[in-house]
């Protein structure tokens, strides 16, 4: 079994990430992850701030995913859009700096990098609630 969760979204080479999970889990090996998506369409402004914000390359969508795991060889058993979920979420990262983590931020980096958080966070937010970003859950098994 191949497992990722959350952080194929900071690979550039998605395509290729796929083929090697693919080539070397077994035959009727399962890869399995979930990862960020993009859910719909933003603005350039939106998506430059976003992907800045988190340092991604770029993401993908569910169907993307799908596609790529399709391309490798691999056989879809799950695709699932964990998105609403995403969106109940984001909101607590944010609370959480807010409250928990405000202080060691400024301590150890400062007012620009707490701001920065804050305003970063807000977008995710934003954009989770309407559904431009989201999460998913791929599931492909190898053929044997």
């Amino acid at each position: 079994m191949v497992w990722g969760q959350d952080a194929w979204c900071y690979v550039t080479d998605k395509a290729r990430l796929i083929q090697e999970c693919a080539r070397v889990v077994k035959p009727g090996g399962v890869v399995a992850f979930t990862d960020w998506l993009e859910t719909g369409p933003m603005s350039d402004e939106e998506w430059e701030a976003l992907h800045t914000f988190m340092v991604f390359p770029y993401m993908e969508t569910l169907e993307g995913y799908a596609t790529l795991a399709r391309a490798a060889g691999l056989t879809a058993l799950e695709k699932t859009d964990l998105s609403v979920d995403f969106a109940a979420h984001v909101p607590l990262y944010l609370e959480r700096v807010v409250t928990q983590f405000k202080q060691a931020i400024l301590d150890n980096y400062g007012q620009e990098m707490y701001d920065g958080v804050v305003e970063g966070l807000t977008q995710w937010r934003d954009a989770a609630s309407a559904g431009k970003v989201g999460r998913g859950r791929i599931v492909a098994r190898k053929p044997t």
